[in-house]
This record gives structure tokens, C-alpha cells and sequence, in this order.
């Protein structure tokens, strides 16, 4: 094992600059492997996961622009720092890789004292972005964007027969979480108050006991902080972080973002909460059954607990869910044509 414990990836169609690459970088304490085309440095990317990738700009098949674009473009492996490599030096290259998501630019022939010295800037760099997205310990909503759901209740959850099931699950948690209906997994169509009833049940909990350990994080940066951790080898201190939770809330679970090797780690976080009466919600537009990216270990512990559609709302509920917003703005709308809006928009709750 190198002394950084980092891989990188070089890709060059130049057998002389590869040696010098790997030279250089091996030299530095860096683990280092090469591929000789940009197709050949995706298939990379995308099977070994490193931890950053050189690649020149000009190459046969795929081209280091088209690989950093079509690479940025990837839910899975976006985020690998990208450092391109050009002969030419021109100022053009430069911008128009950093406007595709490069994180650095080399010109060649290059400084081997420099090029650590980049490559080391990069790694300190997304260290210190590690530490902003690893969880606190405490507060639900303690992520940036996410203070307007501190403001969901159950108070001002609108209950009709389309959520009525959803609502009592979510109350029956909150009063007893890890222990009945666990995991709870609420499925339907965006808008329809998933995130509401989730964020009710962390705020109520955390309101009663704020030694309570509780975090509400999307699937997104769920996705993010595995990959960090995976890249950084902090895999074991993650888990930790998250078993040591009392309840989890992942929304929106069909966006993780993670490849089948690595969502074992998310399987292995489900399943030790489980074991140990700590509370899973999970929210998504789907049955677990159909959500075709999850890994079977994933799905499988998702369907052991109570798994609830949240419908679209119909008229009557409408027409009380818009009566609930005039009331609170204090809105000029007379009862009338509230309960028209509500017969003639079948919409989910958002939209409406």
C-alpha cells in the first residue's frame, strides 16, 4: 500500500508519458495504474472507482474532454477529481476543460515537483469538502437547504383517504420508533406529503428528547457521502456514524447514486440499525420491489417492515388542503372557488 493510500488513474495514448506519469506519482507514494485510450480509461473509472484521474486532451476514440464531460455526467463516478493533461498550452484548452468539470490543468512537458504538488492541493481539497458533508450528530435538518422542513408537523399535515394510512404509520413511529413498523417505507408520486410525514416524525422526536440522534438526508448525498468515504478509506468511520443514529431518514431512495459494489455498505449501515431497534423511514416514487438499481440485499430489507403508498389526493382532500393555505396566508379566495379549484385540478399536492 502507498503512503497516500490514493489511486490514480492516468490516461495517455503516449506509452513515454505514462511511464513518466507513473514515475512521478509512484515515486510521490501515490498508487498508480494506466489506460491507453479514453474508452479504456472510462471502462477504468467506472470498475476501479479512483480516487483521481490524469487524462490528456487529445486521444484516439474518446478524446480527455469527452471523457472528463461524459465522466461528470455519470451519477456514480461524477465527482472523481479530473486533472487534463495538453501539449499545447493554449488558454482555450484550459477553460474549456474547466468548463466541463475539470478540476486542474497540466501543460506538457510538465514538472514532476509541480504535478505532486497539484495533485496533493486536489486531495487536501476534497478532504476538507469530506469534513463539510459528514453528518453532525445532532438535528434532523442540520444540512444546508433544508431548514424549511425544521417547519413540518403533524399539525399541518392535511389527512384525507389517500394518506390517512401513511399518517397513522408515521404517528405510530414517532411515538415508538425502532419498534413498530421498522423500516417504514413510504412510496407514491412527488408531492404527494412523503417528506412532510417523514420530517413530522423527526421533528416531534427530536422535540421530546433532543438527545435523540435523528438525521433526514436525501438519497443524493447519501450517495455522496458513501463514495467520499469509500475514496477516502473511511468506510468503517461512516458506518459507525450512521449505526450510532437512533432514526435514519432517507428520501427519495430510487436516486442513490452508487454502483452494486458499493451499495453493500448502504445494505450493511439498513441492516445493523435494524438489529439494533434503531428507526428507518425511507421514502420514494416506487415499491421497493421496483426500484430495478437496488441491490437485492438493499430491497430486501426495505420490504421486512411496514411498506405504505402515500395516493394522490381526491377532491375532498384538495378542497381542505387549499381551505388549510387561505386560512394560513389569509388569501382573498371565497369558498367557492376553492372547492372549484379542487374539483378541476387533479393535481398532486405541490402543484396544487
Amino acid at each position: 500500500m502507498s503512503d497516500h493510500e490514493q489511486r490514480i488513474l492516468v490516461v495517455d495514448d503516449d506509452p513515454l508519458i505514462l511511464k513518466l506519469l507513473r514515475t512521478t506519482l509512484e515515486t510521490a507514494g501515490y498508487s498508480v495504474y494506466a489506460a491507453q485510450d479514453g474508452e479504456e480509461g472510462l471502462a477504468a473509472v467506472r470498475n476501479e472507482h479512483p480516487d483521481l484521474v490524469i487524462t490528456d486532451i487529445m486521444m484516439p476514440k474518446v478524446d480527455g474532454f469527452e471523457l472528463v464531460r461524459r465522466l461528470r455526467d455519470d451519477p456514480i463516478v461524477g465527482a472523481i477529481p479530473l486533472v487534463i493533461l495538453s501539449a499545447k498550452g493554449e488558454e482555450t484548452d484550459l477553460v474549456k476543460g474547466l468548463e466541463l468539470g475539470a478540476d486542474d490543468y497540466v501543460t506538457k512537458p510538465f514538472r514532476p515537483k509541480e504535478l505532486v504538488a497539484r495533485i496533493n492541493s486536489i486531495f487536501r481539497r476534497q478532504g476538507e469538502r469530506i469534513g463539510k458533508v459528514a453528518p453532525p450528530d445532532h438535528g434532523p435538518f442540520a444540512g444546508e437547504g433544508l431548514q424549511q422542513l425544521a417547519r413540518c408537523t403533524f399539525e399541518t399535515f392535511v389527512v384525507g383517504v389517500g394518506n390517512k394510512s401513511a399518517y397513522e404509520a408515521a404517528v405510530t413511529v414517532a411515538d415508538n420508533p425502532g419498534y413498530r413498523f421498522n423500516p417504514l417505507f413510504l412510496y407514491g408520486g412527488p408531492g404527494l406529503g412523503k417528506t412532510h410525514l417523514m420530517s413530522s416524525v423527526a421533528n416531534i422526536v427530536y422535540s421530546r428528547d433532543q438527545n435523540m440522534k435523528v438525521r433526514y438526508l436525501t438519497s443524493e448525498v447519501f450517495s455522496q457521502q458513501i463514495l467520499e468515504a469509500y475514496r477516502s478509506r473511511n468506510v468503517d468511520q461512516l458506518r459507525k456514524r450512521y449505526t450510532g443514529l437512533d432514526i435514519l431518514i432517507i428520501d427519495d431512495i430510487q436516486f442513490l447514486a452508487i454502483s452494486p459494489s458499493l451499495q453493500h455498505v448502504a445494505a450493511d449501515i439498513l441492516s445493523r440499525m435494524y438489529d439494533n431497534n434503531k428507526q428507518i423511514i425511507i421514502s420514494s416514487d416506487r415499491r421497493p420491489e421496483e426500484l430495478s438499481t437496488l441491490t437485492e440485499d438493499i430491497t430486501t430489507s426495505l420490504v421486512i417492515g411496514l411498506v405504505v403508498e402515500v395516493d394522490r389526493p381526491d377532491a375532498s382532500l384538495r378542497s381542505r388542503i387549499l381551505k388549510s393555505k387561505v386560512d394560513h396566508y389569509g388569501w382573498p379566495l371565497d369558498q367557492s372557488t376553492v372547492e372549484y379549484l379542487a374539483r378541476n385540478l387533479d393535481a398532486d399536492i405541490r402543484t396544487l
